[in-house]
């Protein structure tokens, strides 16, 4: 396949993420500080939808919300909620 290059055109490969408002403003946060290894990846907002990141950064963003997940999530101590 022949690829055309063209000025002031940047072809970026990304993914579509799918997430509630909450999950969205951290994935804002983690672009915004800089905060994962391959620097900057948000290349949209897409509203209601989610947002469009850099493809090679979807790993290290789900490991960030997982860990995220992990720090807040509450856990029964065990005989609780009987």
């Amino acid at each position: 396949p022949m690829m055309m290059r063209m000025a002031g055109v940047r072809i970026e490969r990304g993914v579509v993420l799918k997430c509630d408002s909450s999950i969205k403003v951290f994935i804002k946060y983690l672009d915004d500080e800089n905060k994962l290894r391959c620097g900057k990846f948000l290349l949209q907002d897409l509203g209601d939808v989610g947002v469009f990141v850099k493809e090679s950064a979807v790993d290290e963003i789900r490991k960030e919300i997982d860990q995220m997940i992990d720090r807040t999530t509450l856990v029964k101590e065990k005989g609780e909620g009987r």
